[in-house]
């Protein structure tokens, strides 16, 4: 744990975990780091911790982490980055739970104001694979 973040997030550990299908060893070691480590990017290593939650179904977790990444600040005082951000967690929660009201109100806002970045093109694939679970919706193209 005496590693910077950088180096713990380019190491082998948590991510060969994720890889090898252990999403709540890669998440609890994540937090490990959180608590112990080098933190420089909070948001980053929550919304890890998040996904990593998601991929293993635990969706009140996953939520729970990822609510963590974003607050109205960051939307009011983030420029487009950070509005697109906030759009982005909002509406990966909004796919957790299944709520296709508020998912679809932020995929036409995006596409009005915003580019169609690599997060938007994430936003599309749950879109588009809607009916399955996190962990399949993101690998399905």
């Amino acid at each position: 744990m005496q590693l910077t973040q950088q180096e713990f997030d380019g190491a082998d550990c948590w991510r060969a975990l994720a890889k090898a299908g252990n999403y709540e060893a890669a998440a609890t070691l994540q937090l490990e780091f959180i608590n112990k480590g080098k933190v420089r990017n909070l948001t980053s290593l929550y919304w890890h911790v998040g996904q990593l939650f998601a991929l293993d179904n635990k969706i009140e977790k996953a939520i729970h982490y990822m609510q963590k990444t974003q607050t109205v600040f960051t939307k009011w005082l983030g420029g487009e980055e950070g509005k697109t951000w906030y759009y982005f967690t909002k509406a990966t929660m909004a796919f957790l739970q299944r709520d296709r009201a508020t998912f679809n109100r932020i995929l036409l806002k995006w596409e009005r104001k915003f580019p169609k970045d690599k997060n938007y093109i994430e936003l599309t694939r749950l879109d588009k694979n809607w009916e399955l679970p996190y962990r399949q919706a993101t690998l399905n193209s």
